[in-house]
C-alpha cells in the first residue's frame, strides 16, 4: 500500500465518528485479528454498539469478517500500525492494561491457551500503571505464562515475562529511607 493511500484511510479514519475511531483504537491493542466478545467485556460495549462501530468500520473497508464469527480483521497491517501508533502512550497503555484484566481473569493459568499468553503480553505493554494491589497476582500470571512459553520452547517470550515478574515485584519492594537522628 503506496504511502499516499495510507494517508487517505488515516484522513478517513479522522472522519470518523470518535466513538468508532476509540473502539478501533482499542481493537488496534488486540492486533490484526480481533474478538467483538473481548472489547465488549473489556470495555463495556453493549451488542447495538459493537454492531453500530463494526458497521461503520466494514462500510470504510477498515476491517473485515474472518470465518470465525464475532471475529473480525484489520484489512490492511499498515492502517493496524498508524492507528495503534498514533494513539497516546498513556491512553494505549491503559487499553492494554484494561484488556489484560479482563482476559487474566478469564484464562487462567492452568488453561495453557493462546489467549493467556496474549493476556500476559498486554499486561507487559501496562506494565508501568499496574496499581500496587495488583503487582503481586500480575506477577503470578507472568511466571505462569513464562512456565508455558518455555514449556512451548518460546525461551524468548519467557525471559520477557520472567523479567517482567521480576520488575513488577522489584516495584513493589518499599524502599526504606534511613535518617540519623540528631543528637
Amino acid at each position: 500500500m503506496g504511502d499516499n493511500v495510507v494517508h487517505l484511510i488515516l484522513e478517513t479514519f479522522r472522519d470518523l465518528p470518535a466513538p468508532t475511531q476509540r473502539f478501533l483504537e482499542q481493537a488496534s491493542c488486540l492486533g490484526t485479528f480481533f474478538k467483538t466478545s473481548t472489547l465488549s467485556a473489556a470495555f463495556k460495549y453493549n451488542n447495538s454498539q459493537i454492531e453500530t462501530h463494526i458497521n461503520i468500520a466494514l462500510e470504510y473497508n477498515f476491517i473485515s469478517e474472518t470465518a470465525t464469527p464475532g471475529t473480525y480483521k484489520f484489512t490492511h497491517d499498515r492502517l493496524l500500525r498508524n492507528i495503534y501508533f498514533d494513539i497516546s502512550e498513556d491512553k494505549r497503555e491503559n487499553y492494554h492494561w484494561t484488556i489484560a484484566k479482563i482476559e487474566l481473569n478469564l484464562h487462567k493459568p492452568k488453561l495453557n491457551t493462546i489467549s493467556f499468553i496474549e493476556a500476559c503480553q498486554h499486561a507487559i505493554k501496562s506494565q508501568n500503571i499496574i496499581q500496587k494491589s495488583d503487582r503481586l497476582p500480575v506477577s503470578i500470571f507472568l511466571i505462569e505464562g513464562g512456565k508455558q512459553a518455555k514449556n512451548n520452547s518460546d525461551f524468548k517470550t519467557a525471559l520477557l515475562f520472567f523479567s517482567t515478574a521480576k520488575n513488577i515485584i522489584e516495584k513493589t519492594k518499599k524502599k526504606k529511607t534511613y535518617t540519623q537522628k540528631s543528637i
